[in-house]
């Protein structure tokens, strides 16, 4: 993907925000922005760099160095606010902002069944990128009746080239594994690369069949296209006692 924007002479930030060290103070906020410009630069050591986010903020700083177009830019806090983000966030700003500033979501997680989160910005434009094993994707299919939008990519990086026996995937060596990472992240790429939107009608665009997918997507639809049916099925079930 760097090299897909350089060629439109576009640059992109990937924030990534988590943390496994809690809050950390506002005192602490800017003493570390002050001194060595957090959190786009980190140390590692309290209050900065702790327990898995030293291997990350590592990783972190290998891509920089090897990426223009694209930098990665790790934010170790809870929240979006001036007093736990720094002065260079705006005094009024909040999560909400962050939002509609996104132009893409990575939320390409395993192990969220239920979770929508990777699909939050979808009103404000963004195209969201989920995994195909997660429940995302289903909740996707079903509210566009399986005919897909321009506002989610699945990765799916389950896609083999030809089918294999169950053995046969587990005795796949790494290199194999590696490679087929690599073709399916180089296809997603290209898929965002060629969904961005390039004007101010393209992103209205966005925005349209986002919130369209969004009003799909609330409690009362889950309840009434979902639950609801579903227990019905299950009271209409016979009892064990006939």
């Amino acid at each position: 993907m760097d090299r897909l924007l350089g060629e439109e002479h576009r640059k992109g930030v990937l924030y990534i925000l988590t943390t496994g060290g809690g809050v950390r103070r506002p005192q602490d906020v800017l003493s570390m922005e002050e001194h060595y410009g957090w959190p786009r630069n980190h140390r590692e050591g309290y209050p900065d760099l702790v327990g898995p986010e030293v291997g990350l903020g590592r990783d972190a700083d290998e891509f920089n160095a090897l990426h223009q177009n694209i930098q990665v830019v790790l934010v170790n806090q809870f929240g979006w606010s001036q007093s736990l983000i720094g002065k260079r966030l705006p005094a009024k700003m909040d999560i909400s902002d962050l939002r509609r500033g996104t132009d893409v979501e990575f939320g390409m997680a395993t192990y969220e069944p239920f979770g929508i989160s990777p699909l939050e910005p979808l009103s404000c434009g963004a195209i969201c990128v989920v995994s195909n094993v997660c429940g995302c994707k289903g909740f996707v299919d079903h509210v566009t009746g399986n005919k897909g939008t321009p506002n989610v990519v699945i990765a799916d990086f389950t896609r083999l080239d030809h089918d294999k026996a169950l053995d046969e995937i587990k005795a796949m060596s790494q290199l194999e594994r590696d490679n087929l990472e690599w073709k399916v992240s180089a296809d997603v790429a290209r898929q965002i690369v060629q969904r961005l939107a390039r004007s101010d009608a393209q992103l209205q665009e966005l925005i349209d069949t986002g919130k369209k997918l969004v009003s799909r997507m609330g409690w009362d639809q889950v309840l009434e296209e979902g639950m609801i049916p579903m227990l019905q099925r299950i009271r209409a079930m016979p009892s064990n006692g006939g």
